[in-house]
């Protein structure tokens, strides 16, 4: 995330803001790719990807996609956090399975 942004500052280019058309369109691309029911259909996509020619353009592209990964990252971790909390982990669900079998 920080290299995109340092690549665009050091090369004097603009980070686009959220808000601006170019975003918004990447945001519209990386939406349809994230919501495949299959990822064996990645292939059989009609409207491929294509990385912008422009290098401002590519990179706050990426910029947009990391944003957007990230998001989704911490919203399964909390999830991943509230699960744990209200199921206990992995070994605890064992043993309760094992009290169960054994009659306990």
């Amino acid at each position: 995330l920080m290299d995109f942004e340092d690549y665009l500052r050091q090369h004097s280019l603009e980070i686009y803001p959220k808000t601006d058309p170019k975003i918004t369109a990447f945001r519209q691309t990386a939406f349809r790719l994230s919501h495949l029911s299959n990822l064996s259909s990645l292939g059989n996509l009609i409207e491929k990807p294509v990385l912008p020619a422009s290098p401002q353009d590519a990179a706050n592209f990426i910029l947009t996609l990391c944003h957007q990964v990230t998001y989704l990252l911490d919203r399964q971790i909390k999830a991943g956090i509230e699960k744990f909390a209200k199921t206990g982990g992995l070994t605890e669900q064992l043993y309760e399975v094992r009290k169960k079998n054994r009659g306990y």
